[in-house]
């Protein structure tokens, strides 16, 4: 992904996104206490693979979820919205095995984030789910790895942990 910024998407629009749209779709607007509590750059790159919007996995997922599932319910759940942007079964999303997860980590932290980015808020089983997410991420990547520690630090501060 670039760093430019796309073209906003139609929210009225009734036309499905193709694999071209993806590519200008813009991120959504930040919840303003998004921003104070996820001050960081790295919230907004499109273009690091371990950012939570840098991935194919994560982008694609963001993208889908600014398609098909605005605005969000006020009881929507990370476990939910799993289930419905990403078709992921209760046992994919439980797992917990690094080599089983591989694939998943990256499309489930897109979606946690774009659920923190659009309401900074998010269920307690979902934030759970998010920090184990970017751990295993850190233990792919080594827990030295910057942007991955800064994104551990953002969600251990936010939890109040």
């Amino acid at each position: 992904m670039t760093s430019e910024r796309p073209a906003p998407l139609d929210e009225d629009s009734d036309d499905d996104l193709d694999e071209d749209d993806f590519d200008e779709l813009e991120l959504p607007a930040p919840h303003p206490a998004f921003l104070r509590a996820f001050p960081d750059q790295l919230y907004e790159d499109q273009s690091d693979e371990l950012t939570p919007f840098g991935s194919d996995e994560g982008w694609d997922a963001v993208a889908e979820l600014v398609e098909d599932f605005l605005p969000l319910d006020e009881d929507a759940t990370l476990r939910d919205l799993a289930d419905d942007v990403l078709e992921l079964e209760d046992e994919e999303f439980d797992a917990t095995d690094l080599q089983r997860t591989r694939d998943t980590d990256p499309a489930l932290i897109g979606i946690g984030f774009a659920i923190l980015r659009l309401t900074c808020r998010i269920d307690e089983e979902g934030l759970d789910r998010l920090i184990a997410a970017v751990d295993r991420q850190r233990r792919r990547y080594g827990h030295g790895n910057a942007t991955l520690s800064r994104i551990a630090a953002d969600l251990s501060s936010f939890a109040g942990r």
